[in-house]
């Protein structure tokens, strides 16, 4: 009954990114009210292509704002490479008729598709209540939907952060060395796939420093820093390679151009507009759908509507958390060092480069969930078909904005 449920979701949300798979042009558009490829799916397919053809990691020489303009797509070759050497093994593979953009999509769709499974299991660990409703909510979530029919390297991110979280919680309930292997190989695996996996390393140090309960402060503070030195061991063929390429360990401007400080010219208006993008971003991802006073509506009410499901979910644990088990505790302190790290990100990314996109923050998706159950049960009462039934409608209601 359990592994039927799951897979009857597992199907569900394959046949949404399926159907997206198809629905989505191959090329971006800006025409008003239909769907568009996003303007830098074909950046990541050539860097994947390049790779498959040649072996070598490409070299970026321009940054988004002098490529893209000019209709050409080189501008994410400075990205770390693990994604799109599985995905270039993936595209040689493929029998040549077979080749192109959309298969590599149904390769993300995978990708996806285990990311789900995965926080799924993760929210298990906490309630087997919030599982089976996350599993629902992420199958319909168009934002996850939309970027798991997407060519990108968010992909696999998204599936290294949820393997993050459960290792994290394993190894805070367990102690176990395969445990923590587990965790430092998936956070480092994490930063050879996008830089952005490094905000992880808090949470990494957190759940190291308490899976040595028993042993002296100085001892346990003395693992926990070795496990994240081996973890940036790992990684740091990265870091030495954007040194020598292009000058620096974290070259966002090689990518995303100039950088830039948003509070210049602030107003009320711009931190409207960048609230509206995040709300937006987090919920439908279509940009072409974002126009009129219907939608604008819509995405109001759901982004007040959130707030109100986050504080939900905020009194409840800080109402019950003298009586939580301290193993409990940990790790929902771990959850939300990720979702802090998530947050900070976004912040700066949004600060320093003006990239707002709440994608950002899905690095720490079994934490958002987790909030977002916890808020939707404490609004709904502990019935779980209504958590479940909730969590199932509440994101498809911008797939009315298709037809509306």
């Amino acid at each position: 009954m359990i592994m039927s449920r799951g897979w009857r979701i597992l199907a569900f949300a394959a046949v949404i990114r399926l159907l997206l798979l198809i629905a989505v042009p191959l090329e971006e558009n800006d025409s008003p009210f239909t769907i568009s490829a996003f303007n830098d799916e074909r950046a990541h397919y050539n860097y994947i292509t390049a790779l498959a053809k040649t072996g070598e990691v490409p070299i970026q020489t321009h940054h988004f704002y002098q490529s893209h303009p000019r209709g050409v797509y080189d501008f994410e070759y400075y990205q770390p490479p693990l994604s799109y050497k599985l995905a270039a093994v993936f595209y040689n593979i493929l029998p040549e008729p077979a080749k192109g953009l959309r298969a590599m999509r149904g390769f993300n769709i995978i990708l996806g598709c285990l990311t789900l499974f995965t926080i799924g299991r993760v929210l298990m660990m906490c309630n087997p209540a919030w599982g089976w409703a996350g599993m629902g909510f992420l199958a319909v979530f168009a934002s996850h939907a939309r970027f798991s029919a997407t060519v990108t390297n968010d992909n696999l991110l998204w599936l290294l952060t949820a393997l993050t979280a459960y290792f994290g919680l394993r190894v805070i309930k367990t102690n176990e060395w395969g445990d923590r292997l587990g965790l430092t190989l998936c956070v480092s695996a994490a930063i050879w796939t996008k830089l952005s996996g490094t905000i992880l390393l808090p949470a990494l140090l957190f759940a190291m420093f308490i899976s040595y309960r028993g042993r002296k402060f100085i001892l346990r503070t003395a693992y926990s820093v070795l496990w994240a030195v081996i973890c940036l061991v790992l990684a740091a063929p990265v870091f030495l390679t954007n040194i020598q390429r292009y000058g620096k360990a974290f070259p966002m401007e090689t990518g995303l151009g100039p950088a830039y400080n948003i509070l210049t010219g602030w107003s009320v208006k711009k931190i409207y507009l960048i609230l509206n993008y995040i709300t937006h971003s987090f919920y439908f991802p279509f940009e072409n759908h974002w126009i009129g006073a219907v939608q604008a509506g819509v995405f109001l009410i759901m982004g007040i509507f959130t707030l109100i499901i986050l504080y939900l979910a905020l009194r409840r644990i800080k109402r019950e958390w003298n009586i939580y088990p301290m193993e409990y505790k940990n790790q929902l302190t771990f959850l939300g060092l990720t979702l802090a790290a998530a947050v900070f990100g976004l912040l700066y990314m949004t600060a320093r480069f003006h990239q707002s996109e709440a994608r950002l923050t899905f690095t720490a998706l079994p934490a958002v969930l987790l909030l977002l159950m916890i808020g939707l049960e404490e609004l709904l009462g502990r019935r779980k078909w209504r958590l479940a039934l909730a969590a199932v409608i509440f994101p498809a209601v911008p797939y009315l904005l298709f037809v509306i």
